[in-house]
């Protein structure tokens, strides 16, 4: 149960710094689907790089990459597999400010990239684009790795019912039916 923690916790730490794919500008547009993204993901106490590419349709989105084997990895992850369109906001070593936009997965490696940009506004645009695309809330993912959801996927809260109004027996006018 410890070691499953721990997990959780390695995954969370991981969520708070800077993706290794943001270094470069990227932007994938939600009005012309397919896109299609390729990059170099280094692979854990190696310095191995391993080419992912990551197809996004209005469906969701299919992730091609080579193990650590060699064995070619193709993974089609539905829309309803990632938890909403996360943004994030870093501060650069230059002192500019960098906005990312990824469809979060609980899974650290399965989050698709979706744009790395210094501008905020576009950033901003393609945020609800893709929520609104995909059906999926928007997030936003603060310095410390805490998820906040933003607006929601329907951009309704749900609510109880309210209560059917009774009849009044002593009305005779109308029949039941």
């Amino acid at each position: 149960m410890a070691v499953r923690g721990h997990d959780q916790t390695d995954r969370c730490a991981a969520r708070s710094f800077k993706p290794e794919w943001a270094t470069d500008e990227i932007r994938l547009d939600p009005t012309a689907l397919p896109q299609r993204l390729n990059y170099s993901r280094i692979i854990k106490d190696t310095r191995i790089q391993s080419p992912v590419e990551f197809t996004v349709n209005d469906r969701g989105a299919v992730m091609k990459q080579v193990l650590e084997s060699g064995l070619p990895l193709s993974m089609a992850l539905p829309s309803a597999a990632f938890q909403g369109v996360a943004a994030r906001a870093y501060e650069d070593e230059d002192g500019t400010n960098t906005v990312t936009l990824e469809l979060l997965h609980a899974d650290a490696h399965l989050c698709v990239p979706l744009c790395s940009s210094e501008t905020i506004e576009q950033a901003a645009k393609d945020w609800r684009s893709w929520s609104k695309l995909l059906g999926l809330p928007m997030l936003i993912i603060d310095e410390t790795g805490s998820i906040h959801v933003v607006k929601s996927a329907t951009g309704i809260t749900s609510r109880g019912p309210k209560a059917r109004r009774r009849r009044v027996s002593m009305l005779k006018r109308r029949p039941n039916f």
